[in-house]
């Protein structure tokens, strides 16, 4: 009897694990050719970073090196995308792409695919080695269907990696805990070349380092914090970080070769967030932002509140799994709430290590309360479910026409051939949010950069059309004279003062059954694939 309970709860366990493989490649696999280059914009995809990212690397390779190859404090990436493009254009026939862009970048979709796959099977040896099978199971699950995780998988960016080496660490640190005395030291050079490689990949995981040095505090014997803090001077950590550095070293020999190009991208980076980030801007305190605006719609409503269970439980716990899960998680959280884009995709390292705390809260929460343990799991299939409903409206939206081909169409059917049509950018590469303009018109264009007065563009010049996407006008309208920047208050002023009245928009919806999930994805990083689209006619 014992034996035959014990084989279903395991059998129950991999279903589990099988639904959360099969759950995740299908959630990751729809729609995840959004936005590639094709016919109407051959030379680059809907996301701004894809083909530039692949330039850079092309120039890295060739012996050309700028700062921006630096930006992410090490061209480890630089290297994959390298590898990517070298397969990409290879395959080429075999991927379907219009052009070996958009194969290399389809590609690199496949592998964070294939990665993210990789962390939910890892964030289940996690759960199965902190807290028992069920906690790894759900965990997996819980990961799978998280909208922030599936939605890096289809972007040709490092977050999908950095999620990836994060699991990896913690699952690793949880080794040094549990692992005999005689393998140690090879976990902890193993522990510390991953923390060099995910260093050279994204500088902010170098923070995690804080997980296996709490590992290694739990086995060092020590009673007192004295004795603990003599412990971080043995041999063995300082074996960790000979390795951190080796790893680094051999992910990102360019930093030696090239220290001030490397300097060059670290000021880059230091640009980008040491200026205001206009989605950020007034919308509350960082820890406010991160804690809770990004990370609900990272994970989803319902598993955010699990998630919170699960960190409250662990505070109250303190275990050493708790306290390594911890350990890792706190001061990357407090890291990125010093950071002034607010976008969802700094949360990624974060979701493997919430998956287990959400799993563990839930089961915790069964086991307590044994005579409502049926009523738990119902509710936490409810959560599940609701999750993968609103992913399944943002995919869904993904997968079908574009909005801003939408656009394009709508222009060449309706427009008289020969107008002008004024489309404006946000800075000069800027090609991404705005529809392509079709042949037959004049597409003039107005920079929104620099010192730029947009008076005379409203006053002087009578295009007879005006294209606006949402990454210009959404916080242009939400700050109107709060806005940071003068020449955008000035076009706004303008643009209300003008003759332009709008005649049509786009925005393609992000619904499933009638419900409507759009405030579940209003992050940046969901807005780049579907912008809202607004067209102005000349009235005067």
């Amino acid at each position: 009897m014992i034996k035959r309970l014990a084989k279903t709860r395991i059998e129950k366990i991999h279903f589990l694990l099988l639904i959360a493989v099969v759950l995740g490649l299908a959630l990751r696999l729809y729609g995840i050719r959004w936005g590639l280059p094709n016919a109407l914009h051959p030379e680059y995809s809907y996301h701004p970073d894809e083909v530039f990212h692949l330039i850079y690397a092309r120039m890295l390779v060739d012996g050309t090196i700028i700062g921006k190859q630096f930006m992410y404090g090490g061209t480890f990436y630089y290297s994959i995308l390298y590898a990517y493009y070298f397969v990409g254009d290879r395959f080429a026939d075999l991927l379907g792409g219009a052009n070996y862009f958009a194969s290399t970048i389809l590609f690199g979709r496949y592998v964070h695919t294939m990665l993210a796959i990789l962390t939910i099977l890892i964030v289940y040896q996690c759960g199965r080695a902190f807290f028992g099978k069920t906690v790894g199971g759900l965990a997996a699950v819980i990961l799978a269907v998280m909208p922030g995780h599936i939605l890096c998988a289809q972007r040709m960016r490092p977050d999908e990696i950095a999620a990836f080496l994060a699991a990896l660490i913690i699952l690793l640190s949880w080794r040094l805990v549990s692992t005999d005395q005689g393998t140690k030291l090879r976990l902890y050079v193993i522990t510390g070349f991953i923390l060099g490689v995910a260093t050279a990949l994204r500088f902010p995981l170098a923070i995690m380092i804080a997980a296996p040095v709490a590992a290694h505090a739990f086995v060092s014997g020590g009673k007192s914090g004295a004795e603990v803090l003599r412990s971080l001077l043995g041999w063995k950590l300082a074996a960790m970080l000979v390795a951190v550095f080796l790893g680094y070293a051999i992910a990102s020999p360019h930093t030696f070769l090239y220290p001030d190009w490397f300097m060059q991208g670290m000021k880059i980076q230091w640009r980008y967030q040491s200026n205001p980030f206009m989605d950020a801007v007034d919308a509350g305190p960082g820890i406010y932002q991160y804690g809770w605006t990004m990370l609900h719609e990272a994970m989803g409503y319902p598993i955010y509140f699990l998630a919170l269970g699960g960190i409250m439980l662990a505070l109250v716990k303190r275990s050493r799994a708790d306290i390594v899960i911890l350990a890792a998680a706190v001061p990357y959280f407090i890291l990125t709430t010093f950071t002034s884009w607010v976008v969802v995709r700094y949360t990624l390292p974060l979701l493997p290590l919430l998956a287990i705390l959400a799993g563990r809260f839930a089961v915790y929460v069964a086991e307590e309360i044994p005579r409502h343990k049926i009523a738990t799991y119902a509710v936490l299939a409810m959560a599940l479910s609701v999750t993968v409903m609103a992913d399944y409206a943002y995919l869904k939206m993904e997968a079908g026409e574009d909005v801003r081909d939408v656009a394009s169409g709508w222009i060449q059917g309706n427009l008289p051939r020969g107008s002008s049509i004024l489309t404006v950018r946000a800075y000069y590469e800027d090609y991404y949010f705005n529809p392509v303009v079709p042949p037959g018109y004049q597409a003039p264009v107005f920079f929104l950069t620099g010192n730029v007065d947009s008076t005379l563009l409203f006053r002087d010049f009578g295009f007879e059309y005006l294209v606006l996407n949402e990454l210009i006008y959404k916080n242009m309208e939400r700050l109107g004279e709060r806005h940071p920047y003068e020449r955008v208050r000035i076009f706004h002023e303008s643009l209300a003062n003008s003759h332009y009245k709008r005649i049509k928009e786009f925005k393609q919806p992000i619904e499933a059954m009638g419900i409507d999930f759009s405030s579940w994805f209003t992050s940046h990083d969901y807005v780049i694939a579907n912008p809202e689209i607004r067209i102005y006619k000349y009235q005067g």
